[in-house]
């Protein structure tokens, strides 16, 4: 399972405390992120609680473990700055633009983390050996690179009993 996303942000801003006289800056930022977590091996121990009413087996249960996950996060930052001369004072050419900038990027491949994970569920008999079950689960992974995941699964199944 893999789940990412990605963003960005343009802004323009006007700031004139670095400008000489006559000069007027803008600076243009642009602000971007990704990140995508790959979810490739989970590894849970469950527990399972439940009572018999008839031909339905509603039950609980809970399940710690680990997950291998993969992590990829990268953030970039650019800048321009543009000269506006003042239009008032004549000949005053504009400074070149400038720019600037740069990527951070944090990857962890195969990182191993925690696991909980919880959830309802019925089995119902349909004939003498034969089952019908369906099941909600809630899986949360804390702390992944600083990042929580939330996992949420339902299931339908069937089975024979010998």
């Amino acid at each position: 399972m893999q789940i990412g996303g990605a963003d960005s942000l343009g802004i323009l801003i006007s700031n004139d405390s670095g400008a000489p006289t006559g000069h007027h800056f803008v600076y243009g930022v642009n602000v971007s992120g990704d990140a995508h977590v790959k979810v490739t091996d989970v590894l849970t121990f469950r527990g399972r609680a439940g009572w018999t009413a008839g031909c339905f087996l509603p039950y609980v249960f809970v399940a710690p473990g680990f997950a291998r996950i993969d992590v990829v996060r990268s953030a970039t930052v650019l800048w321009t700055r543009t000269d506006f001369p003042d239009p008032t004072i004549p000949v005053t050419p504009p400074i070149p633009s400038a720019f600037g900038g740069g990527t951070n990027s944090d990857t962890k491949m195969g990182g191993y983390y925690f696991v909980y994970a919880g959830g309802l569920g019925i089995d119902i008999d349909i004939m003498p050996g034969a089952f019908v079950r369906a099941e909600w689960e809630n899986m949360q992974i804390p702390n992944v690179k600083g990042m929580s995941l939330g996992i949420n699964t339902l299931r339908v199944g069937g089975g024979l009993r010998f």
